[in-house]
């Protein structure tokens, strides 16, 4: 786990799948076992504001992991699809609602110039 680097704090979201795709760079093989618990711990949103701040981070950190580990299997993960350049139109009027704002989020980061 140290040769990997341990976690990428550029990443406000997604470090966990990042930080796995390095280790298997690296070779490490991952095994499930049923009895291992995970807990991830889940704000409740009730303002629809912070929803929306949220999912448009997920979307953004969701390019950012596609950008560092430009992989199908990331394309899948994040939602990425073949023809996303379309999100724009099909979700135009969605902007306000949290898929509308993953998008939107996903697309910045996508076209930013930074890695």
């Amino acid at each position: 786990m140290l040769k990997a680097g341990l976690f990428n704090l550029e990443f406000e979201r997604w470090q966990d799948t990042e930080f796995g795709y390095r280790l298997r760079k690296l070779g490490v093989i991952r095994f499930f076992d049923f009895r291992a618990w995970v807990l991830h711990y889940k704000q409740e949103f009730t303002d629809k504001e912070k929803i929306i701040k949220h999912f448009y981070k997920e979307g953004k950190y969701a390019a950012k992991l596609l950008k560092y580990h430009p992989l199908f299997s990331v394309k899948l993960r994040t939602g990425f699809f073949p023809f996303f350049p379309l999100w724009k139109i099909l979700y135009k009027h969605q902007l306000n609602s949290s898929k509308g704002a993953y998008i939107k989020g996903f697309l910045d980061e996508y076209f930013s110039k930074v890695k």
